[in-house]
Protein backbone atom coordinates (compact mmCIF):
# COMPACT_ATOMS: atom_id res chain seq x y z
CA UNK A 1 0.00 0.00 0.00
CA UNK A 2 1.30 3.39 -0.86
CA UNK A 3 0.34 6.11 0.80
CA UNK A 4 1.31 10.19 -0.16
CA UNK A 5 1.80 13.25 2.21
CA UNK A 6 1.61 16.47 1.15
CA UNK A 7 1.58 19.63 3.18
CA UNK A 8 -0.35 22.53 1.14
CA UNK A 9 -0.17 26.35 2.26
CA UNK A 10 -1.37 29.91 0.92
CA UNK A 11 -3.64 30.38 -2.11
CA UNK A 12 -2.43 26.63 -4.07
CA UNK A 13 -5.45 25.51 -5.43
CA UNK A 14 -4.35 26.42 -9.16
CA UNK A 15 -1.79 23.79 -8.74
CA UNK A 16 -4.29 20.68 -8.02
CA UNK A 17 -4.89 19.64 -10.82
CA UNK A 18 -1.50 18.91 -11.97
CA UNK A 19 -1.15 17.16 -8.39
CA UNK A 20 -3.98 15.01 -8.41
CA UNK A 21 -2.48 13.43 -12.26
CA UNK A 22 0.98 12.93 -10.45
CA UNK A 23 -0.82 10.98 -7.33
CA UNK A 24 -3.64 8.93 -9.96
CA UNK A 25 -2.73 5.93 -8.40
CA UNK A 26 -1.57 6.04 -4.97
CA UNK A 27 -3.52 4.09 -2.52
CA UNK A 28 -3.85 6.75 0.07
CA UNK A 29 -3.47 10.32 -0.34
CA UNK A 30 -3.28 12.00 2.65
CA UNK A 31 -4.07 16.58 2.38
CA UNK A 32 -2.31 18.24 5.44
CA UNK A 33 -3.77 22.07 5.18
CA UNK A 34 -1.20 24.41 6.86
CA UNK A 35 -3.67 27.19 6.60
CA UNK A 36 -4.58 27.83 3.14
CA UNK A 37 -6.97 30.30 1.70
CA UNK A 38 -10.26 29.24 1.75
CA UNK A 39 -10.78 28.55 -1.99
CA UNK A 40 -7.95 26.40 -1.70
CA UNK A 41 -9.13 24.65 1.43
CA UNK A 42 -12.35 23.97 -0.13
CA UNK A 43 -10.71 22.38 -3.09
CA UNK A 44 -8.28 20.35 -1.26
CA UNK A 45 -11.28 19.03 1.22
CA UNK A 46 -13.03 17.78 -2.23
CA UNK A 47 -10.24 16.52 -3.59
CA UNK A 48 -9.38 14.53 -0.32
CA UNK A 49 -13.10 13.43 0.18
CA UNK A 50 -13.60 12.48 -3.72
CA UNK A 51 -10.59 10.44 -3.88
CA UNK A 52 -10.37 6.61 -2.74
CA UNK A 53 -8.01 6.51 -0.24
CA UNK A 54 -8.10 10.37 0.45
CA UNK A 55 -7.69 12.43 4.01
CA UNK A 56 -8.19 15.56 4.91
CA UNK A 57 -6.39 17.42 8.01
CA UNK A 58 -6.82 20.72 8.54
CA UNK A 59 -4.53 23.20 10.65
CA UNK A 60 -6.07 26.92 10.80
CA UNK A 61 -2.24 28.53 10.56
CA UNK A 62 0.77 27.11 8.88
CA UNK A 63 2.10 24.47 11.26
CA UNK A 64 5.19 23.92 9.00
CA UNK A 65 6.52 21.71 6.31
CA UNK A 66 8.28 19.22 8.86
CA UNK A 67 5.40 19.21 11.50
CA UNK A 68 2.99 18.86 8.46
CA UNK A 69 4.20 16.02 6.91
CA UNK A 70 4.77 14.27 10.51
CA UNK A 71 0.75 14.58 10.90
CA UNK A 72 0.11 13.33 7.54
CA UNK A 73 2.65 10.19 8.58
CA UNK A 74 0.80 10.02 12.01
CA UNK A 75 -2.38 9.11 9.69
CA UNK A 76 -0.94 6.75 7.34
CA UNK A 77 -1.41 3.54 6.67
CA UNK A 78 1.29 2.40 4.42
CA UNK A 79 3.64 0.02 3.75
CA UNK A 80 5.70 3.00 1.55
CA UNK A 81 5.19 6.67 2.57
CA UNK A 82 5.90 9.01 0.76
CA UNK A 83 6.33 12.74 1.25
CA UNK A 84 5.46 14.94 -1.86
CA UNK A 85 5.35 18.59 -2.88
CA UNK A 86 2.19 19.66 -3.47
CA UNK A 87 3.90 21.65 -6.64
CA UNK A 88 4.62 18.77 -8.77
CA UNK A 89 3.76 17.24 -12.11
CA UNK A 90 4.44 13.74 -13.43
CA UNK A 91 1.93 10.73 -14.67
CA UNK A 92 1.14 8.97 -11.79
CA UNK A 93 0.86 5.60 -12.92
CA UNK A 94 4.61 5.73 -14.86
CA UNK A 95 6.19 6.70 -11.26
CA UNK A 96 4.28 4.93 -8.49
CA UNK A 97 4.69 1.75 -10.21
CA UNK A 98 7.97 2.20 -9.38
CA UNK A 99 7.77 2.06 -6.10
CA UNK A 100 7.26 -1.70 -6.02
CA UNK A 101 11.01 -1.82 -5.89
CA UNK A 102 11.51 0.40 -3.13
CA UNK A 103 13.78 -2.06 -0.16
CA UNK A 104 13.84 -1.38 3.68
CA UNK A 105 17.17 1.13 4.66
CA UNK A 106 17.05 3.53 2.05
CA UNK A 107 15.70 6.66 1.36
CA UNK A 108 14.64 7.45 -2.51
CA UNK A 109 13.99 10.32 -4.22
CA UNK A 110 14.09 11.95 -7.90
CA UNK A 111 16.85 14.65 -7.03
CA UNK A 112 20.36 13.83 -4.99
CA UNK A 113 21.79 17.30 -4.05
CA UNK A 114 24.73 18.08 -2.49
CA UNK A 115 25.23 20.86 0.39
CA UNK A 116 28.42 21.96 2.05
CA UNK A 117 28.06 22.47 6.34
CA UNK A 118 31.30 23.05 8.07
CA UNK A 119 33.52 22.29 4.58
CA UNK A 120 32.00 18.72 4.43
CA UNK A 121 30.05 18.10 1.44
CA UNK A 122 26.54 16.09 2.06
CA UNK A 123 24.48 14.12 0.16
CA UNK A 124 20.92 14.98 0.58
CA UNK A 125 17.62 13.88 -1.17
CA UNK A 126 15.63 17.09 -2.06
CA UNK A 127 12.40 17.13 0.29
CA UNK A 128 9.86 18.23 -2.39
CA UNK A 129 9.75 13.84 -2.86
CA UNK A 130 11.54 11.52 -0.93
CA UNK A 131 9.82 8.09 -0.43
CA UNK A 132 10.55 4.88 1.86
CA UNK A 133 9.60 2.04 3.84
CA UNK A 134 7.23 2.76 7.05
CA UNK A 135 10.83 0.50 8.43
CA UNK A 136 12.85 3.20 6.81
CA UNK A 137 10.79 6.21 8.24
CA UNK A 138 10.56 4.57 12.08
CA UNK A 139 14.08 4.21 12.05
CA UNK A 140 14.27 8.31 11.32
CA UNK A 141 11.44 8.90 14.19
CA UNK A 142 11.89 12.46 15.98
CA UNK A 143 9.14 13.70 18.25
CA UNK A 144 6.31 13.55 16.38
CA UNK A 145 7.40 11.99 13.15
CA UNK A 146 10.41 11.24 10.91
CA UNK A 147 10.85 15.21 10.30
CA UNK A 148 12.34 17.03 12.90
CA UNK A 149 9.95 19.97 13.36
CA UNK A 150 11.55 20.92 16.70
CA UNK A 151 14.97 21.94 14.78
CA UNK A 152 13.00 22.97 12.16
CA UNK A 153 9.64 24.62 12.19
CA UNK A 154 10.38 27.21 9.06
CA UNK A 155 10.86 25.46 5.48
CA UNK A 156 14.47 24.15 4.80
CA UNK A 157 17.31 22.26 5.46
CA UNK A 158 14.64 20.02 7.11
CA UNK A 159 15.52 17.62 4.17
CA UNK A 160 19.34 17.80 4.40
CA UNK A 161 18.63 17.22 8.06
CA UNK A 162 16.84 14.06 7.48
CA UNK A 163 19.19 12.50 5.01
CA UNK A 164 22.25 13.41 7.87
CA UNK A 165 20.27 11.57 10.03
CA UNK A 166 19.65 8.72 7.91
CA UNK A 167 23.51 8.61 6.93
CA UNK A 168 24.31 8.21 10.88
CA UNK A 169 22.06 5.15 10.71
CA UNK A 170 23.57 3.53 8.27
CA UNK A 171 20.52 4.28 5.81
CA UNK A 172 21.14 4.98 2.22
CA UNK A 173 20.03 7.50 -0.35
CA UNK A 174 18.97 6.14 -3.79
CA UNK A 175 18.40 8.82 -6.57
CA UNK A 176 15.62 7.96 -8.61
CA UNK A 177 14.57 8.01 -12.69
CA UNK A 178 10.87 8.58 -11.38
CA UNK A 179 8.97 10.70 -13.81
CA UNK A 180 7.45 13.60 -11.82
CA UNK A 181 9.19 17.10 -11.60
CA UNK A 182 8.97 19.86 -9.07
CA UNK A 183 7.77 23.02 -10.52
CA UNK A 184 9.18 24.99 -7.77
Amino acid sequence: MISIVTPWAGDTSTLLSAYAAAVRGADEIIAVDNGCAPSTATALENFTHNTSGGIYIRNNENLGFARGNNQGFIRARGDIIVFLNSDVTGVGAQWLAKLDGIEDNKLYGPSLCHQFVYGLRLPYLEGWCIAATRKTWDRLKAEGGPWDAQAYPEAYWEDNDLCFRAFLKKIHLAPTDWCISHLG
